[in-house]
Order: structure tokens, then C-alpha cells, then sequence
């Protein structure tokens, strides 16, 4: 067998090698999924009628789904939860979103890696903060439970594997449109959200 042919068959199998990994990474990230993410949220205002308070840096856990929609577009449906406590009020409290919005696939082949920018909107919920008795012994709160409207804008790095999950970096900021209940109106500047996670 002589060197030009030892060449060529190289080359022909590093090609056919490329080609089944971008097949195989276009099956993967166009078929959609589920999976679970946890990291940290960090530190913004939140603003109740004129009081200012500052939240600690808090833990933050969730699900998601991905649908597909029109290549190279997803639909993201994602369940989310943020340990809420603020400075000045000694209480925690889970803060609940649940988003819907799309997100664009942009593969890397060469890297192993899917870069997933997206938008979403969802509806936010925040149980009553700081309880306290009156001069009647009745329960009443600081800040009594408040709905808002949330948005993130995130960008996913999915690194693939060989096997059925892939491992997932999100970085992504975090806010407000509008929020409160029938007494309060409640504001918060936008805040930055770290995780990752593992998708299947």
C-alpha cells in the first residue's frame, strides 16, 4: 500500500468521522429534551411602594423542557425556584417562575458545544415575607404574597457527550416587568443567574 493511499484513506476517514459527528450532534440538540439546573442568583433591590430592600445572594433550582420548532429554533418551558431572603427581614422565602419562550440553536461541531441564546417570559410568584403578631396575637406580614410578570435573557453552552445527557452552562439576566398585589406595587432592578445543570 503505498503513502498516497494511506493518505487518502486517512483523510477519508477523518471526513466520514466529522460527518457522523455532525449528524449525530444535529440529532441530539434538533430533537429537544428535558433536564434540571442549580446555582446562584445574585444580589438586586427590590422595591415595595417606597421601602428599598436588598435580597441576599441565594440559591436557585429548577426544570426545563425543549421543544422543537422551526429549525434552528426551540420552544424552552421552564419551572424555576430562588431562595429569596432580604436584608433587614430575618425570612426566607421561595420565589416560583414559570417561563415560556424560544431559544436559537447555533452549533459549534468542532467544539462538541451548542450555544443556546434565548428569551422567555413567565408568571412569578413570592409568598407573604416576614410574619409578625398584632396587638391581638393575629399573623400579619411585611409584605403580604405578590404575582409578577418575569423575563430572562439567557444564553445555554450544552456540552454533548456520547452517551444519552449532555452537561449545561446558563448564564443569564433576571427581572421584573411589573409585580405586587392589591395593596403594593413591588419593582426589582434586573439581577444575574449562574447554574448548570444536565440535560437529557
Amino acid at each position: 500500500m503505498t503513502p498516497r493511499v494511506i493518505v487518502c484513506l486517512l483523510a477519508g476517514s477523518l471526513f466520514l468521522a466529522g460527518t457522523a459527528d455532525a449528524t449525530f450532534m444535529d440529532k441530539r440538540v434538533r430533537k429537544g429534551g428535558f433536564g434540571i439546573k442549580g446555582g446562584l442568583i445574585g444580589q438586586t433591590t427590590v422595591s415595595v411602594d417606597n421601602h428599598h430592600y436588598n435580597n441576599r445572594v441565594a440559591v436557585s433550582g429548577g426544570v426545563f423542557f425543549e421543544l422543537p420548532l422551526i429549525h434552528p429554533l426551540m420552544l424552552g418551558i421552564s419551572g424555576d425556584i430562588y431562595n429569596i431572603s432580604f436584608q433587614g427581614l430575618e425570612d426566607n422565602e421561595p420565589f416560583l417562575d414559570i417561563g415560556i419562550g424560544p431559544k436559537y440553536l447555533a452549533v459549534m461541531e468542532a467544539a462538541g458545544i451548542v450555544l443556546k441564546p434565548g428569551f422567555n417570559l413567565g408568571f412569578g410568584y413570592l409568598g407573604p415575607v416576614a410574619p409578625r403578631k398584632d396587638s391581638l396575637g393575629v399573623t400579619r406580614y411585611r409584605i403580604d404574597a405578590t404575582s409578577y410578570m418575569t423575563w430572562r435573557i439567557s444564553t445555554e453552552a450544552l456540552f454533548l457527550t456520547r452517551m444519552r445527557h449532555a452537561y449545561l452552562l446558563e448564564l443569564a439576566l433576571v427581572g421584573t416587568a411589573f409585580g405586587g398585589n392589591a395593596d403594593v406595587d413591588v419593582t426589582t432592578n434586573p439581577v444575574f443567574l449562574l447554574r448548570v445543570g444536565i440535560m437529557y
